[in-house]
């Protein structure tokens, strides 16, 4: 059996060999009374056997059927854990949640849980028992066995933990920094030092011996690290401090060490060590230090014995504190559950381990700590319970024997679970697992991960080959890409893809740190392919961007660099900077071993063409859509000709993109043809999409989360598409591309202004035609614009209707949408106008879109940006037409601030700068309109207005068509709900018996009379609906005219009133408008009639 002992140590831990050990002294009070109280848990209780917790049948369904499987679980600690409680109850932290979230006061529900778990702790009286200590330098001695407070996070759980630990007789305990605890424990050693309600200290500080970490973010300032540690455990020394993690050079670690030094000749600590230091490094800090470590922490169990680093340190007189004592993986929550592939296995399920602990009858925790203690190291158990302490303490009541310690001594399976991923790759530490631990990682002996030969394709002179099939990662969500590409590595992968954009590399590192440190693939054998922003374009960022990415996926080199769009953001005639300065860099990237190959993303021929103009180095690979939705068959061959490497992303047709893209497309994987395909050969229809791609002589980069999917899309390589197939699925003939950002195009600045610009092609039209009801229009005077005789109101439309409306109103004719600021709905109209024009069926100039600028907006200095915030709204460079919406700037006053004329001035200069192509006014008089063209050097295109049978306006519709100023007239059905909103009664147009009699007399409804009125009157008009059978209705009013008789009927109604006439824009005590003659420069109309 080998131990690995000093001989200082041997004969102190001899008694620790020996059942009959006694730990028990009689400096330890009693306590004051015996009665109802308890020495001891239960046997079972110590065991872990049905915990009485809490009520089972009250936790939620997933949390039962776990209590139902297993009640004798008490799950043990391991990395990823979040708190002991969530160990003890054998819960995840989603199940934690799902109680939390069941009950109406979360605080008060957990207080009562943890105070149930611990109410059986709290009977239990301050044990006597204590475990040995082993020597260390200076006198000094430190108990073998201690709780480790690291993981318990909760305040309430943390000093509960704390408390029934020392109750237990725990007198070691170990506190990490990162663990953000170290206030709350030091609240509950304040607590447990001082006397309790009987007038007794149960435990005194130079009983307990405490041990503080060094963090590697902490090293930079030792003094100060340890003093905030100190402070937050209101202590005035710690027994141990210890260097977490070596520095990522020796001469670093020995400055670290000699600042630790220092902490030991002024007194404020008693003795330091190491954790995580392999023997060339101890080796190192030995040689340069003065004070030795007293310990070396480092993790240490069956399945992982670091027997090398134990007998250096025995031989170095370094006493040795193993972690992970239970081997680093908890135990399953259920005996049922299945292993999870490529999980690494649990020490405590192990055959070896249940067999000895059935034979004794103790926990297999009890086992492989008592196997711990044998080797002459310490340890440290989690606190997870006071169940787990007193077992843990049991230990000491007995041995394992010589054949037993070889057993445990001699397992196979061999893996480093503390393997430091987080200081892994990054530049500031250690750039492989090597160069942490100076030995290569060790073969685990898990499942063998498949070399499935999947062809490659050689990038020229680069050395680098691309798999034909590699994982993408492009739309994943945050926190299921490592599982996704550590499960596609294990299972045959050898490409996986990237971007910095896709904000997931350091999840993408993880992964491929967590299956390179098993030892069965190398870097080289994981070909990873990374890309450049368009913020990352100028010479001096590019470098910056590709150490960004190195970092995060934790690596020296990438075999492929690309550049991600042909785009850079910036707004002008020409790309700035440009394709060639970017290049440049990017080559650079290759010249100094970051990247080996270097390609671009999509680009087009044309642009191709000009970037192999001035290439210093090959373009290696063009990666771009494609699939048979999108074949991209003239690109694929071009590049394919002239040696350039096809990637083809997107193999199942981007289904989720058009929602991304703002637009409306056919679903790939639901269609007919490749689901006739997949049945006829017994294959998924992901399948037959990668297998078309990789026929076409290109790779793919089909991307899933789901263990099932990625496994089955790789799955290709058994079967062939006949010649059949093929041709079917390379002649569908919807085709419509799906990765088409509108983001990229500037229609009104460049450097691409329209889809043909970027793509240099004409965009592919996809969905029904839009059919071209040529609507009459009005030229607006010398301005270059015509508005439509009909649009589309979008005031008081509710939020989330709009974008459905605005869309249905441009597939079916509709040519002019008319916006506000005020009216909150302006994102929405642009997303519908982008899904639209995004189909290629209509384009931007083919829209009339009207703004308008809100009362708060009309100071000179806030017009612009008002313009250019309704620009960004609607994903358009340029209205044709800006309206002032009011005679109103919300001032009180005698006079109008800031004046009609200072706003007019600035909305001419957006004209000027060719942000609105024409401009006007809403809800003016005659008065106003004469003194405002009386200063305007731009002409008044448009005077908007409320207009309609109950509210004709007709000495104003007059008076503008007289000077050439088109008149739009609003809410046309005579805004049948203003009522309610300017707080008056009013009758309801929609209700008018004149117009019921008309509409049922000629065959149509009463909204088509009314629209049909509007523009037999000369004027524009805007009806507004949000239900499709209506806005397709409004508009089909040119296939019939009214009368004369019936126009005369409805021009002629008695009853009048303003329906839009919001009393908050009068003022009767200060102006400028105190009554309504001031704001309409007119009386109120008669109500008769």
């Amino acid at each position: 059996m080998p131990t690995f002992m000093s001989s200082s140590q041997e004969e102190h831990n001899a008694s620790i060999m020996s059942p009959s050990f006694d730990a028990s002294s009689g400096d330890h009070p009693s306590e004051p009374s015996s009665q109802g109280v308890v020495t001891r848990l239960s046997e079972g209780l110590m065991k872990g056997l049905k915990l009485p917790l809490y009520n089972p049948h009250a936790l939620p369904h997933k949390a039962y059927d776990a209590y139902k499987t297993r009640p004798d679980i008490i799950a043990s600690s391991g990395s990823g854990s979040v708190s002991f409680f969530d160990f003890t109850l054998g819960l995840s932290e989603e199940d934690i949640a799902s109680i939390e979230s069941s009950h109406a006061n979360q605080e008060a529900q957990l207080e009562a849980q943890l105070a149930e778990r611990y109410k059986n702790a709290e009977n239990v009286s301050w044990r006597r028992e204590r475990a040995p200590d082993v020597p260390l330098y200076h006198g000094r001695a430190m108990p073998v066995l201690g709780v480790d407070l690291a993981l318990v996070t909760r305040p309430r759980a943390c000093a509960m933990a704390l408390r029934s630990a020392l109750k237990a007789g725990v007198r070691r305990v170990d506190t990490s920094s990162l663990a953000g605890n170290e206030t709350t424990i030091g609240e509950a050693f304040a607590a447990a030092f001082t006397e309790d309600r009987y007038g007794v200290v149960r435990v005194h500080r130079q009983d307990v011996f405490v041990a503080g970490t060094l963090a590697p973010n902490d090293v930079h300032d030792v003094e100060k690290a340890y003093k905030n540690t100190l402070a937050n455990l209101r202590l005035k020394y710690l027994d141990l401090y210890t260097l977490e993690w070596p520095c990522a050079t020796t001469k670093q670690t020995a400055q670290v060490w000699k600042a630790m030094e220092k902490l030991v000749a002024d007194g404020l600590v008693r003795a330091i060590g190491v954790a995580n230091f392999s023997i060339p490094k101890l080796e190192a800090l030995l040689a340069a230090s003065k004070v030795r470590p007293a310990v070396c922490h480092v993790e240490g169990h069956p399945h992982f014995r670091n027997d090398d680093v134990l007998r250096f340190c025995r031989e170095n007189s370094v006493h040795v504190t193993v972690s992970h004592a239970t081997g680093g993986v908890p135990r399953p929550k259920s005996a049922h559950l299945p292993p999870v592939a490529g999980a690494p296995p649990c020490l405590l399920v192990d055959d070896t381990v249940q067999s000895i602990a059935e034979r004794r009858d103790v926990m297999p925790e009890q086992v492989v700590l008592r196997w711990a203690l044998q080797r002459g190291t310490s340890t440290l158990i989690p606190a997870a319970c006071v169940a787990d302490i007193i077992s843990a303490f049991d230990v000491f009541a007995w041995s394992l024997g010589k054949e037993e310690m070889e057993r445990l001594s001699s397992m196979q399976y061999q893996r480093r679970h503390s393997a430091g991923r987080h200081l892994i790759g990054r530049a500031s530490s250690f750039p492989s697992y090597e160069h942490l631990w100076d030995e290569p990682p060790l073969d685990t002996f898990a499942a063998p991960i498949p070399d499935l030969k999947i062809p490659t394709f050689q990038l020229g002179n680069t050395g680098a080959a691309i798999p034909q099939i590699g994982l993408g990662t492009w739309k994943s969500k945050p926190g299921e890409v490592q599982k996704a590409v550590e499960i596609a590595l294990r299972n045959g992968y050898r490409h996986i893809d990237c971007a910095e954009v896709y904000r997931n590399e350091g999840e993408v590192g993880d992964a491929l740190a967590a299956v390179l440190s098993e030892g069965r693939l190398k870097r080289e054998d994981v070909f990873l392919t990374g890309k450049l922003w368009n913020t990352d374009h100028a010479s001096s960022r590019v470098e910056p961007a590709v150490r960004k990415t190195l970092n995060a996926l934790k690596v020296d080199y990438l075999d492929l660099y690309l550049m991600h769009w042909p785009v850079t953001g910036n707004r002008g005639a020409t790309l700035s900077p440009s394709i060639e300065e970017t290049w440049r860099a990017m080559e650079a990237a290759v010249q100094k071993g970051l990247v080996r190959a270097i390609g671009v993303c999509n680009f087009s021929i044309k642009k191709l063409e000009a970037l192999m103009g001035v290439a210093r180095l090959p373009v290696s690979v063009c990666q771009i859509e494609g699939h048979p939705y999108f074949r991209n068959e003239a690109l694929v061959r071009w590049c394919q000709d002239r040696g350039i490497h096809v990637t083809c992303y997107s193999p199942f047709g981007s289904p989720d993109s058009a929602a991304m893209m703002r637009r409306e497309s056919r679903k790939l994987l639901e269609e007919p043809a490749v689901h006739a395909i997949a049945k006829r050969i017994g294959r998924d229809v992901g399948q037959v999409l990668v297998r078309w791609a990789i026929q076409r002589g290109v790779s793919t980069l089909p991307k899933s989360t789901s263990e099932k999917r990625i496994v089955s899309n790789l799955d290709v390589y058994t079967f062939e598409l006949s010649a059949s197939d093929m041709s079917t699925l390379s002649t569908l003939s919807y085709q419509c591309r799906m990765v088409d950002p509108p983001e990229w195009l500037s229609p009104s600045t460049g450097p691409y202004r329209k889809y043909e610009d970027l793509w240099d092609e004409p965009r592919i039209p996809t969905g029904p035609p839009i059919p071209d009801l040529k609507i009459p229009t009005f030229q607006l005077g010398n301005t270059g614009a015509a508005i439509p005789q009909i649009g589309l109101g979008t005031w008081k439309s509710k939020p989330g209707e709009v974008q459905k409306a605005v869309e249905i109103a441009l597939r079916n004719g509709y040519r002019h949408i008319d916006c506000a600021e005020v009216y909150r709905n302006e994102g929405e109209v642009g997303d519908a106008l982008a899904a639209v024009l995004s189909e290629g069926r209509l384009k931007r100039e083919d829209v009339f879109l009207t703004g308008k600028l809100w009362n708060t907006d009309h100071a000179s200095s806030r017009v612009e940006p008002a313009v250019r915030k309704t620009l960004n709204a609607l994903k358009v460079d340029y209205l044709d037409l800006y309206l002032m919406h009011w005679p109103v700037t919300g001032n009180r006053g005698a006079t109008l601030s800031p004046s009609i004329e200072e706003t007019w001035r600035a909305m001419e200069a957006a004209v000027q700068k060719g942000l609105v192509r024409a401009i006007g006014v809403c809800n003016f008089s005659i008065k106003k309109l004469e003194a405002l063209m009386g200063v305007a050097r731009l002409p008044v295109s448009v005077c908007q207005i409320e207009g309609h049978p109950y509210f004709r306006n007709e000495a104003l519709v007059r008076w503008c068509q007289d000077r050439g100023i088109h008149v739009t007239c609003y809410s046309p059905f005579g805004s049948p709900d203003s009522a309610a909103m300017m707080r008056r009664e009013s009758r309801k147009l929609l209700e008018e018996p004149a117009v019921h009699a008309i509409a049922k007399r000629i065959g149509r409804d009463v909204g088509q009379v009314l629209v049909r009125w509007a523009i037999q009157r000369g004027v524009s008009t805007l009806p507004k609906s949000t239900s499709e059978k209506r806005i397709v209705s409004n508009l089909d009013v040119y296939t019939f005219e009214l009368s004369a008789s019936d126009m005369s009927t409805l021009s002629t109604l008695s009853y009048q009133c303003r329906m839009v006439d919001p009393p908050e824009w009068l003022s009767p005590s200060t102006g400028p408008y105190r009554k309504y003659e001031d704001l309409w420069d007119e009386p109120p109309p008669s109500r008769a009639g």
